[in-house]
């Protein structure tokens, strides 16, 4: 099936934690072979630590109530991180009773399918404040300090970070990979987010890994809103402060969302209107007198 050793699948993909019988590696094999390889990285995180949990218990084949005690111990866990495992975890179970040939299978495994999400804080997606940010860049060591000034100012799913194509520092244009909805969009800087994006690309910190940079990052949380904050939390800061200064086309397009409707696929803002809502009005630029850093 393509594997080494347990540890290489077929589509290059090294899953090192994910042992040759594993009650999830076919189902992870599935990702593997697809290219997908974001999700796939995602589910190793979530839904290896769960089966070591299950190992230490004896348990081979779960049940609800084998979930519900994992989460219940899981209490560093975000209401949104335990939805996250919850939806690999019925995708593996939905993925598995199609292969189920008895009836109990059939059954313990629907009973885990219908485990109930977790409603969401109402701090887990509220913006930053201003105020939030300047605390945030204030406790940063240099290195988190850059790639946290690159996210609130791109507005980048942690992802994308390792997706960006090219950048132009005369013209102080940035070029990325747009994760979800293919392609590729154009995004602006000042002079001192290309210092600090320099910077970031001489330290190698554009090359981590999505949860290495959620590693390094989560910890600043403790400073502004405790387990409240995520990197995807910078992403959605962009969003609700350039929606005061920006249609919905353009903030659309600088965040690279899909069209939403049929009107949207024939309104297309011009490169120069996101340059001057990323240039002009900011929401970062009244922070950059004040925030002079090591890393800039």
């Amino acid at each position: 099936m393509g594997r080494e050793g347990g540890k290489r699948w077929e589509g290059g993909m090294m899953v090192e934690e994910v042992k040759p019988r594993s009650i999830f590696a076919d189902f992870l094999q599935e990702y593997a072979m697809r290219g997908k390889e974001k999700t796939l990285r995602t589910y190793l995180y979530l839904l290896i630590p769960f089966e070591r949990w299950l190992e230490e218990r004896g348990v081979r084949e779960p049940d609800r109530k084998d979930v519900l005690n994992y989460l219940a111990e899981r209490a560093d866990w975000s209401n949104s991180t335990k939805n996250q495992f919850l939806s690999a975890l019925r995708g593996w179970a939905r993925w598995s009773r199609g292969y189920a040939e008895d009836g109990p299978t059939q059954a313990r495994l629907s009973r885990i399918e219908t485990i109930r999400g977790f409603p969401r804080g109402r701090d887990e997606r509220k913006a930053l404040t201003l105020d939030e940010i300047r605390t945030l860049l204030a406790k940063a060591e240099p290195e988190d300090y850059s790639l946290l000034w690159i996210l609130l100012w791109f507005g980048l799913r942690v992802g994308e970070l390792n997706l960006i194509r090219s950048v132009n520092y005369e013209k102080g244009e940035l070029v990325v990979e747009t994760e979800k909805a293919g392609g590729t969009r154009t995004l602006y800087f000042d002079e001192y987010t290309g210092a600090l994006l320099r910077y970031a690309y001489e330290k190698g910190l554009l090359s981590l890994s999505p949860r290495k940079v959620w590693k390094r990052l989560v910890r600043y949380g403790y400073y502004i809103r405790p387990k409240h904050f995520t990197p995807h939390v910078c992403r959605h800061t962009f969003a609700t402060h350039m929606a005061k200064v920006a249609d919905r086309d353009l903030l659309r397009r600088m965040l690279g969302h899909s069209p939403r409707s049929t009107t949207d696929l024939y309104v297309h803002p011009s490169e120069e209107e996101v340059r001057e809502v990323m240039l002009k009005k900011h929401y970062l630029k009244p922070l950059e007198p004040e925030v002079s850093h090591g890393g800039a």
